[in-house]
């Protein structure tokens, strides 16, 4: 386990007490009480940074088409009281077709989607009740794109103080905290629309701050690390693979919490599971209505049909999805692995195995592109993951003390930050849509002459 970067304190210091307690603090507990006050202020002002960051576009929607209903639910809720969007049906189908992101049935109109997201961003949306109301749907976009650029935010500051508890320094803390922030999908998708991926990429940051806290020997936090699955599962059922070998982890590491642990994480998953058969007798929920749906609107099934081998490429080498291609500086997260795997931190470790597993998951998927969007919007809830994978690289022996590390991480990280940064102000560039649908030709995702990135630059700098 890498050492922790905090000053001792002197033997001969008077002792110290609890801020809330008074109780007089052992030594660790100091170190631990000393770090939580010198990072938190950190966090708070990154959180508000970043937050302003990702509202300086004056996009709505984001690279992102599934945030249609997420933005009606909390509408629904407030006006209607209901989960169902039956009460914006001439807005929904105007001319009697539904999109591909809502179902009906049994006269209910719903979202394809669980209403997890739409039930996050509610506080949002009451708080600013008195603007949005009884104005025209289109104001709500506004408001969603607020409770999306929060969610983000949060789990950046949630990000960082994962990294200042493993050890992190300030600057190292900052560094790393704001390359998630900005040069990740966590910018260009996460950040810009409420779909799915806010919602779920919040829950994820927590687990993995609660992770870090279980590992220094905190009490409550894999309990409350399984909560945080539980959420991540409810809001986007896909990321189970990313969090359960985190689940695990802390299950080893709960001791006398291990059933909480799983608690937690059933107790939300059964919450989505319940809604899903009242509202549509299916477990899966309006995933299971959708098949008929799509195929009605000549879009592609989604369903584990595809080729692993050509989905783990595209979504890590394609010039239109990958990974690396969209966000370089993500690559040095392998060299990070491989340092945790030989040292053995089985906390990084569960880190890497939530990675692979989610890449290898979407692999299999017959629409791995993940439709219209900007670059691989289906890796974005791995990325608070990818930021405790770069940590490593600052373990001592330092990599990036070599001028060759420290240049690779520069060049890739303002790589990552100037492709982000097209995503988030050029979301709805015309590469998805021309010369023909992505989705009826994915093989476009390969071209590398004409790819979303450089059909973005022209667009946006000609």
């Amino acid at each position: 386990m890498p050492p922790v970067f905090f000053p001792p304190v002197a033997p001969t210091d008077p002792p110290q007490h609890h801020a809330s307690t008074g109780a007089v603090l052992s030594k660790n507990e100091l170190t631990r009480e000393v770090a939580r006050r010198k990072h938190l202020p950190a966090a708070l002002w990154l959180v508000l940074g970043t937050l302003l960051v990702y509202n300086l576009t004056r996009t709505y929607g984001g690279g992102c088409g599934d945030e249609a209903p997420n933005r009606l639910i909390p509408l629904a809720i407030l006006q209607h009281g209901t989960l169902t969007l039956n009460a914006y049906r001439d807005v929904v189908a105007p001319h009697g077709q539904l999109p591909y992101w809502a179902v009906e049935h049994a006269g209910a109109l719903l979202s394809a989607y669980p209403p997890a997201t739409g039930l996050l961003a509610l506080p949002v949306y009451l708080l600013l009740f008195p603007i949005w109301n009884g104005q025209p749907l289109s104001t709500s976009m506004v408001v969603a794109k607020l409770a999306a650029s929060l969610m983000a935010a949060l789990s950046v500051g949630l990000v960082y103080a994962a990294l200042r508890r493993l050890g992190a320094s300030l600057k190292i803390g900052l560094i790393l905290a704001g390359a998630y922030a900005i040069a990740t999908p966590v910018y260009s998708i996460a950040s810009q629309s409420l779909c799915q991926h806010p919602a779920a990429t919040l829950p994820v940051a927590a687990l993995a701050y609660c992770a870090v806290r279980a590992r220094n020997g905190d009490s409550l936090w894999p309990t409350l690390g399984g909560l945080a699955a539980g959420a991540a599962m409810a809001i986007r059922p896909q990321t189970a693979p990313a969090v359960l070998p985190l689940v695990g982890y802390l299950i080893w590491k709960g001791k006398g919490e291990r059933a909480r642990v799983v608690g937690g994480v059933l107790a939300l998953v059964a919450a989505e599971l319940a809604y899903n058969m009242a509202a549509t007798g299916q477990l899966a929920g309006a995933y299971a209505l959708m098949a008929p749906r799509l195929a009605s609107l000549g879009l592609p099934e989604v369903g584990f049909g595809g080729n692993i081998f050509q989905g783990v490429a595209g979504l890590l080498f394609s010039p239109g999805r990958g990974l690396f291609v969209f966000a370089p500086v993500t690559i040095l997260a392998v060299a990070g692995a491989t340092r945790a795997v030989r040292r053995k931190d089985t906390l990084m470790v569960a880190a890497a195995c939530g990675v692979v597993a989610t890449v290898l998951f979407y692999g299999k998927f017959s629409v791995w592109w993940g439709g219209w969007t900007f670059g691989p919007r289906y890796l974005t809830e791995v990325m608070p993951l990818v930021a405790l994978l770069w940590y490593p690289l600052f373990w001592p022996p330092s990599l990036v003390k070599s001028a060759r590390w420290r240049v690779a991480f520069i060049s890739l990280a303002a790589a990552s930050v100037f492709v982000q940064f097209l995503g988030a102000y050029s979301p709805t560039c015309s590469w998805n849509a021309r010369p023909v649908s992505v989705d009826v030709q994915p093989q476009r995702n390969w071209d590398f002459v004409d790819s979303p990135i450089s059909r973005c630059v022209h667009e946006r700098f000609r």
